[in-house]
């Protein structure tokens, strides 16, 4: 859509620029075409500057206060470049040269859009830190919690352990004994039967 055309029209403007200056660095332009080469691509970076303009006002009446920002800062650059693009200096009697203000208030701009998010992120990345270090004491509190439950259910098995090999080895000496006693029968059994 819209924006399509304004990326249509800074490309043709800018196409026209580098072959005029193409053509000029290599002598080939005569003089009679260059005002009018100048005056086509003047007016395509216009065009195309105004409906930039246009676009970020539009986003900026939503409320971000970033592209707000960044609307004044780009409102303010493309508006002096319009002004030198049109030479409307010489109409209305202004000082020439404003360009440079409105690139020193757009990077502002930008400077402080950036400064703005980086103090966010500074502030997100503090918050996750304080969340990784509650997460981490929390996870040392319940490791050293379900080793305690371990070593105590450790125990209990031990004990467990302990109280089955003596029973085995009660149950053991018990079944020994009693085979012992039935060898013992058996052989006195059969020492009377002969």
């Amino acid at each position: 859509g819209r924006r399509r055309m304004v990326r249509r029209l800074w490309q043709l403007g800018l196409g026209f620029m580098a072959l005029r200056a193409a053509l000029q660095l290599g002598c080939w332009l005569p003089p009679s075409v260059d005002p009018y080469l100048i005056a086509t691509s003047n007016l395509l970076l216009g065009v195309g500057m105004f409906g930039l303009l246009v676009l970020i006002l539009r986003a900026a009446r939503g409320r971000q206060a970033e592209a707000r920002i960044f609307a004044l800062g780009f409102g303010t650059f493309g508006a002096l470049v319009l002004y030198e693009l049109f030479d409307l200096d010489r109409s209305l009697g202004l000082p020439a040269d404003l360009y440079p203000w409105g690139m020193l208030v757009f990077l502002f701009s930008v400077g402080v859009i950036l400064e703005r998010r980086f103090r966010q992120d500074a502030e997100q990345l503090a918050a996750q830190r304080d969340k990784l270090l509650e997460y981490s004491r929390t996870l040392e509190q319940k490791v050293a919690e379900r080793t305690a439950d371990l070593d105590a259910k450790n125990c209990e098995l031990e004990q467990v352990n302990r109280d089955l090999e003596e029973l085995v080895a009660a149950r053991t000496a018990q079944l020994v004994t009693q085979e012992k006693t039935a060898i013992i029968g058996r052989m006195i059994q059969g020492i009377a039967h002969n």
